[in-house]
């Protein structure tokens, strides 16, 4: 069975009555003269004020619509469909503004019911196939060689005619999905004349029979491809064609349920990206519009999605969040210029959306996320930094690896040669260097830090004491707690402690309970 996804209308005439749902919908239709006072009414009452839990709101008659105070009381960010033709009031368009409402085209009820149905669903999925489910077709002649476990390089003459170069063989893990469409992203680059062409291919599970043949463009490969529903007793195969001449290098290929034009992953979802492919996702939500704007890194990640929502959305305060998709599970936020420009742009667009400055900014993060918060931190003069089991250094972790078991984050060698392709830097030494003397420009010292560490930290247990000593060399307060264990102990206290001190910043700098 579909996910229920529950509708508001507020409009004169009830769409449910003249139009055909589609059956995954649960509709309520509040008039234009009604909504406010029922909506007031239902939530003075806590056990009918569960009521208005809604996946989207859709306001189809603006221009006769007056009173909205209690809409926009229950209104999410980014759930709110209004058609942007008609005339409205100062008021609605300023709660319209808050609350990053979305556009439609009331004149056209049957796309938009539509899209309701296939992508204002609850929940975030995603996952990536990294080059170990790749399988080079066995008549291929050219070069095939790993870079790194999450990179694939195929260097060869391929033809003036598209032929077949690799497929997915582990298709148990590709998403297929009866009732939702799924979006496919390739970080891949290309060297010389190649030109790629995508092919997804649905076949009958028991049969064989291929039911669906789609062809897809190198430029639409680029912008994303939308593909499914898929029926049931139906799998999917994909294939990776190629012409000219040159070397075409793979990296991973993601995968997550598609949002449509309303977001990434979830509604409102934002994508940056590079030419090479690196994706950093980011989520907006303005909250109460009163300083500061709280941004999060998250860390690792092998599933596709954000992190921290729940813990940032609590704090009550204008939030940002951050993934960053490439590799395994994140490639630390760092990139060239292209991608990093990106992400500071991204945080002083919303910064200029509150109306706020950047001593009105906490950068924040956990493990991985720590690393972004620091860079970031201090290129945008951020007033403060909340870090927990921070990482700020690849020469630790490549030692560690060596010395304490070859279980301690591998993945940190694929990260040093990600960053490596996309700057002019080599080796984890000139990485490292090239991140503290940007931090040392960029004057941190002037943004207040405050950090969680493990006091038997294996990752990078070199960046308790560089932090500490660089700040109290500028005779600068660090506000700190150790905790008993490895990098990977002690997630509830970490959080909690992490918690404490964004708690510490609200209340002490900024005024809020």
């Amino acid at each position: 069975m579909p996910e229920i996804i529950r509708c508001l209308q507020v409009g004169e005439e009830d769409w449910s009555e003249k139009y055909d749902l589609p059956a995954n919908i649960e509709w309520v239709f509040f008039s234009n003269d009604e909504a406010d006072r029922m909506i007031a009414e239902k939530l003075q009452d806590k056990k009918r004020s569960v009521e208005l839990k809604f996946h989207a709101i859709l306001l189809t008659d603006l221009n006769t619509l007056v009173d909205a105070k209690y809409i926009f009381k229950i209104a999410k960010p980014h759930q709110v469909l209004y058609d942007s033709s008609q005339e409205v009031s100062p008021f609605l368009k300023e709660g319209l503004h808050r609350l990053l409402a979305q556009t439609v085209d009331v004149s056209q009820p049957m796309d938009i019911l539509h899209d309701l149905s296939t992508y204002f669903f609850k929940s975030q999925y995603g996952h990536r196939l990294v080059t170990e489910s790749v399988v080079v077709q066995p008549k291929f002649l050219g070069n095939v060689s790993h870079r790194s476990s999450c990179e694939m390089r195929i260097k060869a003459d391929f033809g003036e005619q598209f032929q077949p170069v690799l497929n997915y063989r582990d298709t148990t893990k590709i998403i297929i999905d009866e009732y939702r469409k799924t979006n496919l992203f390739l970080e891949y680059t290309c060297e010389g004349n190649v030109e790629l062409q995508f092919v997804i291919e649905t076949l009958n599970m028991y049969s064989g029979e291929i039911t669906k043949h789609e062809v897809f463009s190198q430029t639409e490969l680029d912008n994303m491809i939308e593909y499914g529903p898929i029926g049931a007793h139906q799998v999917v195969n994909f294939h990776l064609f190629a012409k000219g001449k040159g070397t075409i290098c793979i990296g991973s290929l993601q995968l997550r349920y598609s949002r449509g034009r309303y977001g990434e992953f979830t509604l409102g979802g934002e994508r940056l990206t590079n030419q090479r492919g690196h994706e950093i996702i980011s989520f907006f939500d303005p909250g109460d519009f009163q300083p500061p704007l709280c941004v999060y890194f998250g860390g690792w990640r092998s599933a596709g999605g954000f992190e921290g929502y729940r813990m940032m959305k609590n704090l009550k305060t204008p939030m940002m969040l951050l993934e960053d998709s490439a590799l395994l599970g994140g490639g630390f936020y760092r990139g060239d210029s292209e991608l990093e420009k990106k992400v500071i742009d991204s945080i002083k667009e919303k910064l200029a959306f509150l109306g706020f400055s950047t001593d009105q900014l906490i950068l924040s993060g956990m493990s991985m996320g720590t690393h972004g918060a620091i860079y970031y931190g201090a290129k945008l003069h951020a007033y403060g930094l909340v870090l927990s089991k921070p990482i700020i250094a690849f020469e630790p972790i490549i030692r560690n690896y060596k010395l304490k078991g070859v279980g301690i984050f591998p993945t940190a060698l694929d990260v040093v040669r990600l960053i490596e392709q996309q700057t002019e830097m080599k080796g984890y030494q000139e990485i490292d260097k090239q991140f503290f003397d940007s931090i040392a420009e960029d004057g941190i010292e002037h943004t207040k830090l405050a950090m969680v560490y493990m006091k038997n930290e294996d990752y990078d247990d070199t960046a308790y004491e560089r932090l500490t000593r660089y700040y109290l060399s500028k005779n600068q307060l660090v506000l700190s707690k150790g905790l008993p264990g490895r990098h990977n102990d002690g997630l509830d206290a970490a959080i909690l402690n992490f918690q404490a001190f964004y708690q510490l910043y609200l209340t002490k700098y900024f005024q809020r309970n």
